[in-house]
């Protein structure tokens, strides 16, 4: 996986594919900056790889074990 930064916003999304350094790579996530205090045009922060590279996305209410979690709400004293 590497970090790409892409000047402008060409419309792109996740999961988009693009051609980089003659090499097609998948934009695992993207971060929009620049949005309130410059640049003056915005910039894409991207994470972008080989459909190899792709991790597995878990369910996040369960753990690595496979057991549910729960949570507890804290107490007060009082």
């Amino acid at each position: 996986m590497q970090h790409l930064i892409i000047r402008g916003d060409p419309g792109i999304r996740r999961d988009a594919v693009i051609e980089y350094d003659g090499e097609e790579l998948i934009c695992f996530g993207i971060n929009v900056q620049g949005g309130w205090h410059g640049p003056d045009e915005p910039q894409l922060w991207c994470t972008v790889g080989t459909e190899d590279e792709r991790e597995p996305t878990t369910n996040a209410s369960t753990s690595p074990t496979g057991s549910t979690s729960t949570r507890s709400t804290p107490r007060r004293s009082t």
